[in-house]
């Protein structure tokens, strides 16, 4: 099951965590700063969050089905709930450009995911490479 609400100034997605038989979600361009309702998610394999107001993904490192998981363009600093989700390694593919990242995450977290065989896309604010 596929749920494309991109681009609909969508900022409580706090229903959508009812829908746990979802696979695809695909969310870019709204007002979203809460993913909480996401962990519930269990099935999700594919995930954009790109253009939100996303601060705290912490609710993310629960998702072990994750493959592709786009957090471009958000207000994340720290990819540790990244990092920690075990499932995320060999070919999955995780977009997080465009965030203030703290230095933890690029020299501990990136590293870790990208040693496990994650592609990470990854640029900060100022477009500098991590």
């Amino acid at each position: 099951m596929s749920l494309d609400l991109g681009g609909n100034s969508i900022s409580d997605i706090s229903p959508l965590g009812t829908l746990t038989s979802l696979k695809h979600l695909y969310l870019r361009l709204n007002s979203i700063s809460d993913v909480s309702a996401l962990g519930m998610l269990t099935s999700l394999n594919r995930l954009n969050l790109d253009h939100n107001s996303i601060s705290d993904i912490s609710a993310l490192g629960t998702l072990r089905v994750l493959h592709y998981i786009r957090l471009s363009y958000n207000s994340i600093s720290s990819a540790k709930p990244l990092a920690d989700n075990t499932g995320l390694g060999s070919g999955d593919d995780v977009y997080i450009r465009g965030n203030p990242l703290d230095a933890h995450s690029i020299n501990t977290h990136i590293p870790a995911l990208r040693a496990r065989g994650a592609r990470v896309r990854c640029s900060l604010v100022d477009g500098t490479g991590c």
